[in-house]
This record gives C-alpha cells, sequence and structure tokens, in this order.
C-alpha cells in the first residue's frame, strides 16, 4: 500500500523542511492562494481542509479569519500532530 509511508513518525518530522522546503516560490504560493481566498471569500465562517498534512494552508486561512472554525483532515496521523492542525 503506497500511503503507508506517511503513517511514519520520521516522514511527517521530515516534510515540512525537506520537502515543503524545496518547493520552489512557496512563500508565494501561499500568498497567491491568501488573496483568492480574500478576494472570493470577503467573510468565512469555517474552512475543511482535506489532506490537511500538518495544516500549514487551514493554519494560514485561519490567521487571516480569526472568528473562523476549521476541521483539518488527514489519513498521517504523524503529519497532523507534526503541525498540530486544527
Amino acid at each position: 500500500m503506497k500511503g503507508h509511508v506517511w503513517q511514519q513518525e520520521y516522514v511527517a518530522k521530515l516534510f515540512p523542511e525537506g520537502v515543503r522546503g524545496a518547493i520552489p516560490f512557496a512563500a508565494s504560493q501561499m500568498d497567491v492562494v491568501l488573496r483568492i481566498v480574500r478576494k472570493t471569500l470577503p467573510k468565512i465562517e469555517g474552512i475543511l481542509d482535506l489532506g490537511c498534512g500538518d495544516g500549514i494552508l487551514g493554519r494560514a486561512v485561519l490567521a487571516e479569519y480569526p472568528h473562523a472554525s476549521g476541521v483539518f483532515l488527514d489519513f498521517s496521523e504523524p503529519m497532523i500532530g507534526n503541525g498540530n492542525a486544527g
């Protein structure tokens, strides 16, 4: 089964810096997503972040909308625990 690798704690710890850190323009990508969200959804009461990983995107959206609530779902408990998502 391919997905079992994401269930391993060491993968969850390596991902944020090892993989995400290697993505070109990652900060710019996050900025673009947040601009789109601000423009299309000026008021958010709640979000659902499916496949959230460590929750970086959902947490960024909730930081922009502090009165909103969020549900973070991922099949990898180590990834969720690594980012303290939700």
